[in-house]
């Protein structure tokens, strides 16, 4: 909503604006599900795309909501990346969906409460080559560098064009993507459904009409 008021363009005004709402003091001290990081992707003097970092309370929800993003919310060459290590943490011995982004593509996150610029994580290294020293790991999926490059793709097919991938076969791919709906329906767990209780017939009296 921000970025569409602002306009894509301006990222210090969107930046100072996310930043004026999770500081905001009206909130209260309460647990609110705020995204604590934003990141900006783009290529020279490109379009920027933004995307926030996972803001759900637990690790149970985030593993819900990244397996649902790779089912149907993200570019598939992100999703492919992040099925790759979902959903604990260890690399899948028989799919790689792992990507390297062009030299000339741009990804860099913020912390939103502070404004301060923040490397990428080992996960996001593993996941799309980014550089950085970083060794702090994070839940595959959960950062902001995900949504962000998810929009990056959607929107810039040269782009995807131009993305370094392993050599994938489509069933691996598939077995991949039928292990993450397993794994979500496990997490969902067996859905509970409300019967109504049927409404109870009073007897009719039985009439005898004498003629």
């Amino acid at each position: 909503m921000i970025v569409h008021l602002k306009g894509e363009q301006n990222e210090e005004v969107i930046k100072e604006n996310l930043r004026a709402f999770k500081n905001n003091p009206r909130l209260g001290k309460g647990k609110h599900l705020l995204s604590s990081t934003v990141c900006v992707s783009h290529t020279q003097n490109g379009k920027r795309y933004y995307g926030v970092s996972m803001s759900a309370n637990g690790k149970k929800p985030v593993k819900i909501i990244i397996a649902a993003s790779c089912l149907s919310y993200w570019d598939n060459d992100v999703a492919g990346a992040v099925m790759t290590y979902y959903p604990d943490k260890t690399k899948n011995k028989s799919f790689d969906g792992t990507i390297t982004l062009p030299p000339y593509v741009s990804c860099q996150a913020f912390t939103i409460s502070t404004g301060d610029r923040k490397d990428p994580c080992k996960s996001c290294k593993d996941l799309f080559g980014l550089s950085s020293e970083e060794n702090k790991e994070w839940s595959y999926g959960n950062c902001a560098e995900a949504e962000s490059l998810s929009n990056l793709f959607k929107n810039e097919p040269t782009v995807k064009e131009q993305l370094q991938r392993k050599s994938v076969r489509d069933k691996d791919r598939k077995n991949a993507e039928e292990s993450v709906t397993v794994h979500l329906l496990k997490l969902l767990g067996k859905p509970e459904f409300y019967t109504p209780p049927m409404p109870v017939q009073k007897k009719r009296r039985s009439t005898c009409n004498v003629i």
